[in-house]
């Protein structure tokens, strides 16, 4: 897992899968805007990712304050993070607008967060990771 963290902020990752590879992207400054950023639609967001830092690892989890996953392959969009969205009513309202944004798309709220989008993806990560990691010895 990445070594960015460097102080305050407000850290995400974003990972776009497409022709099953997977393009990594940190942002330092808008976890609290992911909810604002999605509803520019996918085009806009994806442009939006590519100004983004491009980086080789996710960040660790201590530091992680949001993530999108988007598979341009299958059309489907997952992503939390934790300014906006814990309240279920406003969730359910927040992913119906979203939807209309996002048209033919697939959507979800990870709940559980990178233990959710891992196991929707099948992407290793946090204690995972290092259980992997000391079972090798």
């Amino acid at each position: 897992m990445s070594k960015i963290h460097g102080g305050m902020g407000n850290r995400a990752n974003y990972i776009v899968k497409q022709n099953s590879e997977f393009n990594l992207y940190y942002t330092h400054w808008r976890s609290v805007n992911i909810c604002e950023d999605l509803l520019l639609g996918a085009r806009a967001f994806l442009k939006y990712t590519s100004t983004c830092k491009e980086v080789e690892e996710l960040l660790s989890w201590t530091y992680l304050e949001g993530c999108v996953f988007v598979d341009l392959d299958t059309k489907q969009l997952l992503f939390w993070e934790g300014e906006h969205l814990q309240c279920t009513t406003v969730r359910r309202k927040y992913l119906q607008k979203l939807q209309g944004k996002w048209c033919g798309w697939g959507i979800q709220y990870c709940d559980r967060e990178m233990e959710m989008l891992g196991a929707l993806t099948g992407l290793i990560y946090g204690f995972e990771q290092l259980i992997a990691y000391e079972s090798t010895d």
